[in-house]
Parts: C-alpha cells; structure tokens; sequence
C-alpha cells in the first residue's frame, strides 16, 4: 500500500526525456519548411509552393484539409486581392 502513489526517480526521469523528446520533435517539425511541389517548366512560375501560374491558368495548392473553415476560398480572395488575378481561373488542388 505504501508504494500506490509514488514515482521511482527512474520512472520519472525516462518519463520527462520522453516528453522532452516529443516536444523538441514537434517543434522540429514546425519549424520545417514545405517541400516545394511545384516545378516550373518553360513559360511557368512558382510564387512560392502553394501558387504555380502558367498558359492554362492559376493552380492554388491547399496542402491542408478543408474542414469548414474556408481556408481554400479566403485564399483565393488573398491572390485575387494581392495580384488581380481573376477568381474564376483559379483551380484549387486538394
């Protein structure tokens, strides 16, 4: 009975190492740059990963879900805000 409450110096220290370990990872991992998808040929342009513009028209790349919030459309008005560019044209890659 006497045991039912307390944590071995052992246990807890592989227990924080491990904590310390997820978040230095998860920090890593926000941190991290997006890989670049898009690779522009003759006559083609990135303005960043997300955005390719060419002959055919405006390629947005979402690379996160949509989930109610509205985050392909709020993009959309971005560029059409920040370029001109003409909301119609532009097709959204899930």
């Amino acid at each position: 009975m006497s045991r039912i409450g307390k944590i071995a110096r052992r246990t807890f220290l592989f227990g924080t190492v491990a904590i310390a370990g997820g978040v230095a990872f998860g920090v890593y991992k926000l941190k991290e740059e997006a890989p670049n998808p898009l690779t522009p040929g003759e006559g083609e342009v990135t303005l960043n990963p997300f955005i390719l513009i060419n002959q055919a028209g405006v390629t947005l790349i979402a690379p996160k879900a949509e989930m109610g919030q509205g985050v392909h459309t709020m993009a959309i008005q971005v560029l059409h805000q920040e370029t001109g560019i003409d909301p119609s044209i532009v097709e959204v890659i899930k």
